[in-house]
């Protein structure tokens, strides 16, 4: 559970930019647009467990080529770069945070969120089974469940869904 959030407190440290927040579970967001999305899959449970991950990030996309209009690139955002020293910074802070993940090292989490552009706004999530889940997201756990209380007080802890950040009327 905490891989992917390892992976992109990664990529925060490799980009430098302030302005860059992580939404839950999975995504780099700027003002709420997508710079990039993280996936990580177990190929292995066995006797020696193995994750891919694997990540896009939006590099030099012009507006007209974004996938989805909530999208946006380093290029767009006016973050400059130069794509050998980045791929460079990318590695070095994968196995920096990813270190720290397979050492249980106490700083991670509280990392993850310092940036967290999940906590403490307003949430719908769509849960595996299709079911809608309103409220607010309190916190992230040390084993990277997101914590959503919802409008009767309950307090959800997930390890999967589709998160929409809402904005209050």
């Amino acid at each position: 559970g905490t891989m992917p959030l390892a992976t992109g407190l990664a990529l925060i440290d490799a980009l430098a930019t302030p302005q860059i927040q992580l939404k839950w579970p999975n995504d780099l967001v700027i003002d709420g647009r997508k710079l990039c999305g993280i996936l990580a899959e177990a190929v292995s449970l066995g006797d020696q467990p193995a994750v891919v991950i694997g990540l896009g990030l939006n590099t030099s996309l012009t507006k007209e080529e974004l996938p989805v209009p909530h999208a946006t690139s380093l290029h767009l955002e006016g973050i400059p770069y130069e794509r050998n020293e980045l791929a460079v910074r990318v590695l070095n802070a994968l196995h920096h945070r990813l270190t720290q993940w397979e050492t249980n090292d106490l700083a991670l989490m509280p990392d993850y969120r310092a940036v967290s552009a999940t906590i403490g706004q307003n949430v719908r999530v769509i849960l595996p089974n299709d079911t809608e889940l309103l409220g607010t997201a309190e916190g992230v756990a040390d084993d990277g469940r997101l914590q959503v209380r919802d409008q009767t007080g309950t307090l959800h802890e997930l390890t999967a869904g589709d998160v929409t950040h809402l904005r209050l009327q």
